[in-house]
Parts: structure tokens; C-alpha cells; sequence
């Protein structure tokens, strides 16, 4: 009795291993299923996030972190449209209640991209257009609801190497509570990128800012410069160092050019970009 017993239970279990082994194939290929249709539909979806720190950061010990999530949906091949939520951790912050690090939705972005204006093979140059808006989640303390990029993107290659020109203009929705906020920023951009290989890229660019007020006579005019380089793996994982900071502040001698500031490499920013496609 107790062998038959035992016989009986082991068939039990057999059946019972068998009955939930079959269940989590059949779980694995609807996810795999439902995976694969994702990836095949017009939705995408990536993941960046900006790690950086500062001199006077890192006397306290502190870095600060933007956490980008691209939701993005392409109509077809020239147009697409993003949803991108911008997450804020401030590592030398503390909440209020609990002690714990400071992180705030600082903003969400919605963008409709026109890509291959133009293209290289036939007009001799790459162009497209973006127009960015930026919905503000700390309207009151920055003084401004909303605000718009209209930003225009060349570029050009010359084999391992590629030069992108990238003018643009925000437009900012200033609200009661605004104070010394700029009605807009004149923006150029310039940027050197050379592929070492497949994987490895440098780059060298500078990007001018040029705030307007009411007030005139708070013009300012900003060169920003930055230097990185970057490892993109096979599986479109992107890593990559940089150091960037103000070499050039008109608020210095109320002249771009001749407000050069030699102190620029101890105030810089040295940081990580790091991003990922989810599907």
C-alpha cells in the first residue's frame, strides 16, 4: 500500500510539473509574441539617462541625474511623434519627509519630428525639423508655463568624419509669477564627430545662447563647449564621457567675443550619458 501510495503521488507530481512547465512555455511565447509585436508596431520606446557633477558638486559629494523616457510614434518613415517625461534627481538634496534623495518630474516634452527634408545623396546635405514643446511640472518656481523649441537640423559626412550645423529658437510662455525670465534664446549649434571605428566616436562641439528680456540691458550671450566620447554596442546600447562647460560670458565684459573666462575648466560639468532602447 505505501509503494502504491508513493507510485500514485509520484505521478501527481509528475503531472503537476509537467501541467506548469507547459503553462510557462505558453507564457514565454505570448510574451515573446506580444514582445515582437512591439518591436514590429509604430511604437518605440528608449531610455537615457545624464549623470553629471560639477566642482562645486563634488565638494559636497554630490551629483544630479535627468531620467529621459522616449515614448515615441512613427506615422511613417519622414514623421514621428514624442512624448518624452523628464525625471530630476538632485543627489545633494534631501525630501522633506522621508530623507530621502530629491527626485521631481521637472518637465514633459511633447515633439513632432519631420526627418529627410533633405538628404545627403541628393541635395548634397542632410535636413530635418523638430518642433519641441515643453510642458513645465515647477510652473511657479521657474517662472514660465510652457516654452518651444523650433530647431533645425543640417549635417553632412565626409566618411569617418560629420559635421552637424544646428540653428534654432525657444520661445518661452512666461506666467504672473515670472521674475528676470527671457522671452526667448537665439541658438546655434555646431558639432565635429569622428567615428574611430563601428563602435567609437568622438566629438567636439560648441553651442552659442543668446537670452532676450524685456529689459534690454539683460542681454546675455553664452558659448557653451563640449568635448566627448562614446562606445555604441551592438544591441544599440550607447555610453559615452563628456566635459562641458561656459568658455565664453557676456555678462563677464557685455561682449561675446571678448569675455573669454580661463577659469572655464574648474567650473565645467564632467559627466555620463548612458542610453538604451526598450523596444
Amino acid at each position: 500500500m505505501k509503494i502504491k501510495g508513493l507510485l500514485v503521488a509520484s505521478m501527481m507530481m509528475l503531472t503537476a510539473t509537467t501541467t506548469l512547465a507547459e503553462s510557462t512555455n505558453t507564457s514565454s511565447s505570448a510574451f515573446s509574441d506580444i514582445w515582437k509585436k512591439l518591436k514590429d508596431s509604430p511604437f518605440s520606446m528608449s531610455y537615457l539617462n545624464d549623470t553629471y557633477a560639477s566642482a562645486k558638486l563634488m565638494q559636497d559629494k554630490g551629483l544630479k541625474s535627468g531620467h529621459y523616457l522616449y515614448l515615441n510614434y512613427k506615422l511613417d518613415k519622414y514623421h514621428k511623434f514624442t512624448i518624452k517625461p523628464l525625471v530630476h534627481t538632485d543627489w545633494t538634496k534631501k525630501q522633506k519627509d522621508d530623507n530621502q534623495v530629491h527626485t521631481e518630474l521637472h518637465s514633459t516634452e511633447l515633439r513632432f519630428t519631420r526627418s529627410s527634408i533633405l538628404n545627403q545623396n541628393d541635395h548634397g546635405v542632410n535636413y530635418s525639423f523638430l518642433l519641441r514643446n515643453y510642458v513645465m511640472n515647477n510652473a511657479k518656481e521657474s517662472g514660465y508655463d510652457t516654452y518651444h523649441l523650433l530647431y533645425n537640423s543640417f549635417s553632412r559626412s565626409f566618411g569617418k568624419y560629420n559635421l552637424s550645423f544646428a540653428p534654432g529658437l525657444y520661445i518661452y510662455n512666461k506666467n504672473k509669477g515670472a521674475n528676470n525670465v527671457q522671452d526667448t534664446i537665439n541658438y546655434v549649434g555646431l558639432t565635429h564627430t569622428y567615428s574611430v571605428n563601428d563602435n567609437i566616436y568622438l566629438s567636439f562641439a560648441n553651442a552659442y545662447y543668446g537670452y532676450k528680456y524685456d529689459d534690454k540691458s539683460n542681454n546675455r550671450e553664452l558659448l557653451l563647449t563640449n568635448l566627448t566620447a562614446g562606445y555604441t554596442f551592438s544591441n544599440g546600447v550607447d555610453v559615452s564621457l563628456y566635459f562641458e562647460g561656459y568658455t565664453f560670458d557676456s555678462a563677464i565684459d557685455n561682449n561675446l567675443i571678448a569675455s573669454y573666462q580661463p577659469e572655464w575648466v574648474k567650473n565645467s560639468y564632467v559627466g555620463t550619458l548612458v542610453s538604451f532602447p526598450i523596444f
